[in-house]
């Protein structure tokens, strides 16, 4: 009868911990919903604006070319276009970053090939400080584009939490990711001032950063971490002050074939979580 109650006991408080895992990522997933529909609406309502500016612009910058105007006044309308095009390229972005993983159909394609995508998305200067550790070639069944913007998003941050010139290291291995079988575990490796406790603990929030004002919007690793497990898979992070920051992404080399989640069958009982 101990050993019953005892084992009884056991399986209610992992059910318990698998429920609140289960919220939480409800949760997230909640407001990743809001945040889609917000971009989604920003970028329709700020598109015909931009447009029009963009329009007139051009207009302007043709009438200069066929008079004496002068050359800086010519420079500033090419920067008025040029940061009327990159405001839309930034709403495209924002929107594509929020969408969900459903918006893209999981295909085959090499690590290899995912990785030289995730290092085109990067700048020049970007891909000059990031150091890249691959495995033998193997094939995964990803949403490329959902998948490439997550790990472009935590490289970024933290390329930007390093100190200029240092180098940042992304290392993909092949491992088990769980029980259920083989997985990519993703590494990105910063050495910049690292995070208090407190501040690891927030880290993922939703418009939480710890970037300096106007630097960061608190969302790229909000969107990453909900996209990754969305996939079936899982970010998290280890930092300490000082020391730099690690942050792992672990997903299954077939996102189509993953099992339903553990806290989703744990909800129904502690029985079936054993099972």
């Amino acid at each position: 009868m101990a050993l019953l109650v005892g084992r009884l006991v056991t399986l209610i408080d992992r059910r318990d911990r698998d429920i609140a895992e289960l919220r939480d990522k409800s949760a997230r997933d909640t407001r990743l919903a809001a945040l889609s529909t917000l971009a989604a609406g920003a970028a329709h309502e700020l598109s015909t604006p931009l447009g029009t500016i963009a329009v007139a612009a051009r207009e302007l910058e043709l009438v200069l070319e066929s008079t004496s105007a002068r050359q800086d006044v010519r420079d500033d309308v090419a920067l008025i276009r040029g940061e009327v095009d990159r405001c839309r390229r930034l709403l495209h972005d924002m929107a594509g970053r929020i969408s969900g993983p459903p918006g893209e159909a999981a295909e085959a394609t090499a690590l290899t090939a995912f990785l030289a995508k995730v290092a085109g998305r990067l700048t020049p200067s970007e891909r000059d400080r990031l150091s890249t550790d691959v495995p033998a070639d193997i094939d995964v069944v990803w949403p490329s584009d959902v998948v490439t913007r997550a790990v472009v998003n935590v490289i970024r941050n933290a390329l930007q939490a390093s100190p200029n010139g240092a180098r940042v290291q992304l290392t993909a291995i092949v491992d088990p990711v769980d029980e259920n079988g083989q997985g990519v575990v993703v590494t990105v490796e910063d050495h910049g001032a690292g995070m208090s406790p407190e501040a690891l603990l927030r880290a993922g929030e939703p418009f939480f950063t710890t970037k300096p004002q106007g630097e960061g919007t608190g969302l790229g690793l909000f969107v990453a971490r909900s996209t990754v497990e969305q996939l079936g898979g899982s970010l998290t992070m280890a930092s300490e002050a000082g020391a730099g920051t690690t942050v792992t992404i672990r997903l299954p080399v077939d996102v189509t074939s993953r099992p339903p989640d553990r806290a989703t069958e744990a909800a129904a009982g502690p029985g079936r979580s054993e099972r």
